[in-house]
């Protein structure tokens, strides 16, 4: 018993390790964007390198890098200037690419004066490009805090506040763009204004739920919504109200949200998804394949308290256990989104992790069975971790370890209590960003 299920954490890793290395910029960005002399041509559309008197590439988010190599290798020598914003920029990128880019390392999930000095850049050679020019940005995850410039009326260190407020009370991805949207001179199709005319590509890396460029980085190149263009502050207060912070601020606020709409960018860039939740489930499907399981994707939409969401997906594991409803071992369920933590606890933790430990309880039950819940930018939380793996012996172990899975729970503390089974996914940044992934596996 103890052989198969070390052989389950091992499949379940490759096969997370795979879905992630098929959503890298390096891999699936060739996919879609293809040279042919001075033609770059992405899907059916075609753009003549020759006929722009710049080019200009601006990456921003946790796969700001990766990016921005795998664009800047296709552009060659016709590449004028690049600028990227990232969590992470290695000595090694640095070196390679040196010569026409200028980096940035900024902060994640909240932002530093680094940021918006960066974000400045940004806007600075924007406004400085013509309609002769070829601006491409390539856009991922973590792009809403690294691009940071805030209206004029936003404190800073109250922003700070109001953002760690909401990550903190579980507001999901979209109510925090909102938010982010709402007090923002660049987001929601702000940036567009400071181009004349330029023609402007995005390829994107998503990670927000139903892969809305709208919201990807609260969609700083992408022209907003109706419903945003209208109703933009009106959004924003609903969430700030629904989490009971709008009266805290309310003295910068309101004046702020008197605003009837937000400006409606003249540009019309073309927008293409080049790596998405879904393109890792199949890709983890494929792989689960080649190990002899039998795969189905349950949902990559996957949203709610992280915990139940561990529950439910525990449960669905037991029912094929007890009865092979939907599909019977060997198989491979797969799901994706991102899930949200009520923080009440003092604990250390994130929310696959947490994820993970709402499954434990249900798994005793069942024999050979394992739930992986793991973050494709290899950080789950303030942590060092991507996120956790629960088994069939987990509860077990636990009480022999005097570990606790209620109090880990109650305090928020996840972290820990997978550290002391030796059961945490580690990966480091993984250099994409595709939301997270669940993988469970039962023999």
């Amino acid at each position: 018993m103890a052989d198969e299920l070390q052989q389950l954490h091992r499949d379940a890793r490759t096969i997370f390790d795979h879905s992630v290395n098929q959503v890298l910029p390096e891999h699936c960005i060739p996919e879609l964007l293809k040279r042919r002399g001075n033609q770059l041509i992405v899907n059916d559309r075609r753009y003549d390198l020759s006929a722009h008197q710049n080019i200009y590439l601006i990456a921003f988010g946790k796969a700001a890098t990766g990016m921005y190599g795998a664009v800047a290798d296709i552009l060659s020598h016709d590449l004028t200037r690049g600028i990227v914003i990232s969590n992470h920029i290695s000595e090694q990128f640095r070196q390679e690419y040196h010569e026409k880019v200028s980096a940035y390392q900024g902060t994640h999930p909240l932002p530093t004066q680094d940021n918006i000095r960066a974000t400045e850049q940004v806007i600075d050679l924007c406004e400085n490009a013509s309609p002769e020019d070829l601006v491409i940005f390539c856009i991922s995850g973590g792009g809403s805090a690294l691009l940071y410039s805030p209206k004029e009326e936003v404190p800073f260190d109250e922003y700070r506040e109001l953002v760690d407020a909401l990550l903190k009370r579980g507001a999901t991805i979209s109510e925090l763009n909102n938010v982010r949207i709402a007090l923002s001179r660049v987001k929601g199709g702000q940036l567009l204004s400071y181009l004349r005319g330029s023609t402007v590509l995005n390829l994107i890396i998503s990670d927000v739920i139903g892969d809305l460029p709208e919201f990807i980085a609260s969609g700083p190149t992408v022209p907003p919504s109706t419903e945003l263009l209208t109703q933009g502050y009106t959004l924003a207060t609903s969430v700030l109200e629904k989490y009971e912070l709008y009266r805290k601020y309310h003295h910068w606020l309101t004046p702020l949200f008197r605003r009837d709409v937000f400006p409606e960018p003249e540009l019309e860039p073309n927008t293409y998804i080049v790596g998405s939740n879904r393109m890792a489930l199949l890709a983890a499907g494929e792989q689960a394949t080649n190990l002899g399981y039998t795969p189905v994707v349950l949902s990559t939409r996957l949203e709610g308290e992280s915990r139940e969401i561990g529950h439910l997906l525990g449960t669905i594991l037991l029912e094929i256990y007890e009865s092979g409803n939907p599909l019977r071992p060997p198989c491979c369920l797969l799901s994706g989104g991102e899930t949200t933590v009520s923080v009440t606890g003092s604990g250390k933790g994130g929310r696959n992790m947490e994820l993970a430990l709402g499954a434990a309880d249900i798994l005793r039950e069942t024999d050979l069975a394992l739930l992986l819940s793991a973050g494709t930018d290899g950080i789950d939380g303030p942590t060092d971790t991507a996120g956790a793996i629960v088994d069939s012996t987990t509860a077990f172990r636990a009480v022999h370890e005097e570990v606790s899975i209620v109090d880990a729970l109650h305090n928020n503390d996840s972290y820990h209590f997978f550290q002391s089974l030796g059961d945490l996914v580690k990966s480091g940044p993984t250099g994409t960003n595709v939301m997270d992934v669940q993988i469970g596996l039962m023999r």
